[in-house]
């Protein structure tokens, strides 16, 4: 007899209970199920980020001096260029690298997809007989040695800080010189391009020779822009930068552009116009006013939500009204996104 006198249960009395406990049963198997997918899930998206932003890094340390234009829509094979370096990186980890591309992928990588701008490399001395400085002959020899324990671009940088002027085949001599980064190194080469900046400003080069300078002007946005970068995240404001850096950014900028959105102080709607054009105009331009275009557009967006939804308030509060509101408001969002003009949600 069952403990208490109570009397045993029925076979069909425990199978009625089994059957009840059943759904209890699978609802928390299937909740145990998916909580074990989901960090599987959540680890196959930090994946593709992670991998998303090795790409941006990969493009930035080694493609930098390209043009936008060519990063964002130039195909070869069919494969933008992010795509080709994300297939190329999948195939090295089946290899022994690991995934690492190397200095020889990447010079051929950026021959590839520069091919046709390399304008640096077409310049020509237009007279052989003009004099060339033993000051810069020597300095551009200790930049280029292939040592790098005895490579430094100490002297080169003092004699582009000192010089009054250089001609057209000096100027020459120091666009490939410095275009070369596998015998410069891409930190050295950037220091002197934005020490060559400052050279023409100061002397007021700009124009002449405009052949040459023109040339340079990709690799001259690479490395200006890489150097706002690395000083944003050490703290520096845009407005800082701007105040010592005003006539290099005018190099590669509409420079009437530039004086409307510095006297705006942050009023970036004001001159809207003006910060859509700055931040397409270049790598620079992205680098400094992108943030602000975002808050331009943002801006925006809002404004015509705001136009939609009072539409909607002053008819009929409808079902069907309700639902094209919602529809007309996620094609806006696309709209938007979709040419870069809102930051999306990752």
């Amino acid at each position: 007899m069952a403990k208490g006198g109570a009397k045993p249960k029925s076979k069909a009395v425990k199978r009625a209970i089994a059957e009840t406990k059943r759904p209890i049963k699978e609802a928390e198997t299937l909740l145990a199920a998916q909580a074990e997918a989901e960090p599987a899930k959540k680890r196959r998206q930090l994946g593709r980020r992670a991998s998303d932003e090795q790409v941006e890094r990969s493009i930035q340390q080694n493609l930098g001096d390209l043009p936008r234009t060519v990063i964002e829509s130039k195909k070869i094979g069919g494969l933008l260029l992010r795509e080709r370096i994300k297939r190329d990186r999948h195939l090295a980890k089946t290899k022994t690298s690991g995934g690492r591309l190397g200095a020889v992928y990447w010079r051929g990588f950026h021959q590839e997809y520069g091919e046709g701008l390399d304008g640096v490399g077409k310049l020509t001395v237009d007279d052989q007989d003009l004099p060339v400085s033993d000051a810069l002959l020597e300095a551009l020899e200790a930049a280029v040695r292939v040592n790098p324990a005895t490579r430094t671009i100490e002297p080169l940088v003092g004699h582009l800080q000192h010089c009054k002027d250089l001609n057209q085949k000096e100027f020459v001599g120091l666009c490939k010189a410095v275009s070369s980064t596998q015998a410069m190194g891409k930190t050295n080469s950037d220091t002197v391009l934005v020490e060559m900046m400052k050279f023409l400003a100061r002397a007021k080069q700009e124009t002449s020779p405009a052949k040459e300078i023109q040339s340079m002007v990709p690799l001259f946005d690479g490395s200006l822009s890489r150097q706002f970068c690395r000083l944003k995240k050490a703290g520096v404001l845009v407005t800082t930068w701007l105040d010592t850096h005003h006539d290099l950014a005018a190099m590669l900028m509409d420079g009437s552009d530039l004086v409307a959105v510095i006297a705006a102080h942050g009023q970036w709607t004001g001159v809207a116009p003006q910060v859509a054009r700055l931040t397409a105009s270049s790598k620079l331009g992205s680098a400094l006013f992108s943030f602000a275009s975002f808050l331009v557009n943002s801006s925006s967006y809002e404004q015509e939500i705001a136009k939609l939804l009072e539409l909607l308030l002053q008819s009929p509060l409808l079902a069907s009204a309700v639902s094209d509101f919602q529809e007309t408001c996620e094609a806006l969002a696309v709209t938007y996104k979709s040419a870069g003009l809102l930051a999306a949600k990752r």
